[in-house]
């Protein structure tokens, strides 16, 4: 239970990268959130079978599966928010991980601080009707037509 007495949203994160995950981790825990890491996409649905976190952090590079799997797999099973990590990613990736349903998507490297923040924002509005990608700060984002968009 939270200091208010409302139980803390639980995230787990999947990511192969010990020192962010164990940032991002330590962040989210200040910030009130219980955690749980795993460094590779086996472990994380073998723990979603007993146990739905209200949100997911995944790098999309995590070891153990493709990053299309292992969405795709989560995708069909939750609907719980995702949000997806690439270092460097393309429009197309951002896309296709949208397609999977996912409704975040965080450019690597990034602060442990605005992942945290993104977090909170995406599990405060999970429920709002007509919630939205923003992938124009991608590479290639302008090219994208309102079909693609929304």
């Amino acid at each position: 239970m939270g200091q208010d007495g409302v139980t803390a949203h639980e995230i787990y994160i999947a990511d192969n990268d010990l020192a962010f995950r164990s940032a991002v981790a330590s962040g989210l825990e200040t910030a009130g959130f219980r955690v749980t890491s795993f460094s590779d996409g086996p472990s994380l649905l073998a723990a979603m079978r007993s146990r739905i976190p209200d949100c997911l952090l995944i790098d999309l590079n995590v070891k153990g599966n493709s990053h299309a799997d292992l969405l795709g797999d989560l995708g069909s099973r939750v609907t719980t928010p995702i949000v997806t990590m690439a270092d460097a990613p393309d429009i197309e990736l951002a896309v296709n991980a949208k397609k999977k349903g996912v409704s975040d998507f965080v450019s690597k490297p990034c602060a442990a601080e605005s992942v945290v923040g993104r977090i909170r924002t995406i599990i405060d509005h999970h429920n709002e009707p007509n919630n939205k990608v923003d992938l124009s700060h991608f590479r290639g984002g302008d090219r994208l037509t309102p079909h693609e968009i929304g």
